[in-house]
């Protein structure tokens, strides 16, 4: 059995039924201007939950007292309002004017889509929760104490916008250091053969290799100087020995030393036989040993020269080692320059190549953090999408999107495309609004649609809307100027 909101003595409205259908409907209070429409949609707003300007709620002139009921709630309007009882409906009175969402009086568009977005989302009952955020923030983003104590929805996603924002200007800046990184690395190896031989080890054995042979060169030219000075020498005394030595040969005195052993032997035994011939003994034998002292220092003089001969012509008789020529010691000398230089541009190879290395990493660093970057980015463009999947759970055909000024409102317009809701018609903002009302009360629920947003929709429109909350549970009460008196009627499909 259809409800009904009762009306006694309010504004100018003596007495008013409204039905309330079961079903749900389109209520259109009729009547000439001055008839009480704006107060009675007042009083109906009223009873939803809706703080209500005194002029809307008052008694009817020259009553003391009126009242309004239904749907469980009693007010009476006096002096002073009083409420009973306790909604039986479901409104959206308490959480959302819908004439906010066409136009929350504000002029900056921004602000104004700010104020429909923090609407909606009032509206879909969504509490903020950063979990709603989870898949866009990576454990390595450094949390706002300030976002995550949000209680509004709308703003913790803005706050979750900028730390996205902020940690993507972070990878931005690393990344463009790494590419300055890179190109230092890249400057440092400028004019460097980076093929060149660069092994520190092959190229110091090279280099000790040059030296030995160069050392060996030297060595083998000083060698062969002193051979050549010790084969000068021996041939000037071997001559300076044969001129110089007058005496025997050795072989003379050899046998003359021997001749005179055997005679002094003799005369020694004559001596020691004879001592009567003593004197004369004794003076043979002086004689005689002054004879062998000669001959034996004859011999000795003999010996020696023959000695000194000998060595001299053995010195002669030895090779003399070959020594190195100018060209083999300057190739020696060039080799050992050759391989100290190659040793320093392997010095310079080895440091060049590092720094190509290093560039290489900065590279991939660069191109890293870039990434990072544009994922941050994304993921900050994706924050939209979390408010718009929140407030799709309305049926709301409105999504988020961004300006260079902030978030923004937009409709898929059926010949325009993407367009911002604020660029909608009033007629169509109403078309999108009223759906998203319907739907947020839900079956049993109750709204008010202004008398001058009715009255400015295409009748399309006005037909759409009857048939959604026909069937729907859902009332909806406006108002529209007619001829006759103060009448309360459901559309009829």
């Amino acid at each position: 059995m259809a409800t009904a909101i009762e009306i006694e003595n309010i504004g100018p409205v003596a007495k008013l039924s409204i039905p309330v259908p079961e079903h749900g409907g389109l209520i259109v209070l009729t009547g000439d201007n001055g008839a009480g429409k704006s107060e009675t949609l007042g009083a109906v707003r009223a009873i939803c939950g809706s703080a209500v300007d005194k002029k809307e709620l008052r008694p009817r002139d020259g009553e003391k007292s009126g009242v309004v009921e239904g749907c469980g709630v009693t007010i009476k309007v006096g002096r002073s309002n009083r409420e009973m009882g306790e909604l039986t409906v479901a409104s959206l009175e308490d959480r959302l004017d819908i004439a906010d969402l066409v136009d929350p009086g504000i002029n900056d568009l921004n602000a104004a889509d700010a104020r429909r977005l923090k609407a909606l989302i009032r509206v879909s009952g969504v509490m903020a929760d950063l979990q709603l955020f989870d898949a866009l923030l990576p454990d390595t983003v450094e949390m706002d104490a300030a976002v995550m104590r949000d209680t509004d929805l709308v703003s913790m996603a803005a706050g979750v916008k900028r730390m996205l924002e902020r940690e993507a200007r972070k990878h931005e800046q690393l990344s463009e250091a790494a590419s300055l990184q890179m190109i230092a690395c890249l400057k440092a190896t400028e004019g460097v053969d980076l093929e060149a031989e660069c092994n520190e080890t092959q190229l110091r054995s090279s280099y000790a290799t040059a030296v030995q042979q160069h050392q060996t060169i030297v060595e083998g030219i000083k060698n062969a100087e002193e051979d050549e000075a010790i084969q000068a020498k021996a041939r000037q005394a071997l001559f300076d020995a044969s001129e110089i030595y007058k005496g025997p040969t050795v072989e003379e005195a050899t046998r003359a030393n021997l001749e005179a052993e055997v005679a002094y032997t003799q005369w020694q035994s004559k001596v020691t036989a004879a001592e009567k011939a003593l004197n004369e003994a004794k003076l043979s034998c002086a004689q005689a040993k002054s004879s062998r002292d000669l001959c034996a220092a004859n011999l000795n003089s003999a010996i020696r020269h023959s000695n000194t001969l000998t060595a001299w012509h053995e010195q002669l008789e030895r090779p003399v080692r070959t020594k190195p020529t100018q060209e083999q010691l300057d190739e020696a000398a060039k080799a050992v320059e050759e391989a100290t230089a190659r040793m320093e541009n392997g010095g310079v190879v080895r440091q060049a190549k590092a720094k190509a290395a290093e560039a290489e990493t900065w590279r991939k660093r660069k191109f890293e953090e870039a990434k990072k970057a544009d994922n941050f980015r994304e993921s900050a463009k994706s924050v939209d999408n979390v408010l718009s999947d929140q407030i799709g759970k309305l049926g709301c055909p409105i999504k988020v999107s961004e300006d260079d000024k902030g978030m923004r409102l937009t409709v898929n317009h059926r010949t325009r495309g993407v367009t911002y809701f604020s660029e909608l018609s009033e007629g169509e903002k109403w078309a999108v609004v009223i759906p998203i009302a319907i739907q947020a009360v839900g079956n049993g629920g109750l709204f008010v649609i202004p008398q001058e947003a009715w009255e400015g929709l295409q009748p399309r429109v006005r037909n759409q809307i009857v048939t959604n909350l026909k069937g729907s549970g859902v009332t909806a009460i406006t108002a529209q100027s007619a001829d006759g008196p103060l009448t309360a009627t459901e559309v009829a499909s």
